[in-house]
């Protein structure tokens, strides 16, 4: 794709139909965002034009601006925490996580569902990111539901518990986004994996909006905190973060910085 801009000529289906046969592009191929022309035959044209990426860098700058104003480090529970961008504290920015879902959205083409895990943070981002693919978002529970009883179970084991999900969600063809506020261990992003494995549906990839590259939350696995991130975790997978999160309790603060894909835009 060059000068950023992506054309595609879709006949009915569009590019469904394209990644069907030619798969390889699938990612290289950003949503299509702008119908530019019609023909009688149902010919449209679409591209992705530059302008989306001075959204995309604004977007995600007023997410990094945002989780440095309010990040805090729980040396005790060994943890970070930011009091409203993510609903920690009962309280969550729809208007900043939408404009998030839409950026993530925008990196992935041929998506048919997003999963992702119980925890509140990870439903809302989720949420934002399947309304701007206009697909339907699907969801893991550490529980089974009386109204999943009698039904097949997917089921994989998260740090959080068992997740739980019905297999009439899925279908042969779909594609699925894996989707969470943050990549730390990539333990739960993993356990949504095998989910999709059970389910036999290809990995559209794993969006999240931030990255965890400090010492907190199970980020590094080995004694002396250079174990394997959770973005080593994921192996191949394309993954999209906004967001990267460095240092940690023995800097005693944390830095919050743009992803360097973005980085690389600007």
């Amino acid at each position: 794709v060059g000068m950023g801009f992506l054309l595609e000529k879709v006949f009915q289906h569009g590019r469904g139909k394209i990644l069907a046969k030619r798969p390889q592009l699938t990612d290289g191929i950003v949503a299509l965002t702008k119908i530019l022309s019609m023909d009688d035959q149902g010919l449209k044209v679409f591209r992705c034009p530059e302008p989306h990426r001075e959204t995309w860098l604004r977007v995600a700058s007023d997410l990094v601006r945002r989780m440095s104003a309010e990040v805090e480090i729980d040396v005790a529970a060994n943890a970070m925490k930011f009091r409203s961008v993510l609903g920690l504290h009962m309280s969550m920015d729809p208007v900043l996580l939408d404009a998030c879902g839409d950026v993530l959205a925008a990196q992935f083409a041929g998506v048919t569902k997003v999963l992702t895990g119980a925890p509140v943070q990870g439903l809302s981002v989720a949420y934002v990111v399947a309304r701007h693919c206009e697909v339907p978002m699907v969801f893991a529970r550490t529980g089974v539901p009386l109204t999943m009883k009698g039904q097949k179970i997917l089921s994989a084991q998260a740090p959080s518990g068992n997740f739980n999900v019905s297999a009439e969600f899925f279908g042969p063809s779909d594609r699925v986004l894996i989707v969470d506020d943050f990549l730390a261990s990539g333990q739960t992003a993993k356990a949504l994996q095998e989910i999709c494995v059970e389910a036999g549906v290809q990995i559209a990839g794993f969006a999240f909006l931030a990255l965890n590259k400090t010492q907190l939350v199970g980020q590094r696995t080995a004694a002396n905190g250079h174990g394997p991130t959770g973005r080593e975790a994921l192996g191949p997978n394309k993954v999209v973060v906004l967001a990267e999160v460095l240092g940690g309790i023995t800097q005693g603060r944390c830095e919050v910085k743009l992803a360097d894909w973005l980085q690389r835009l600007s």
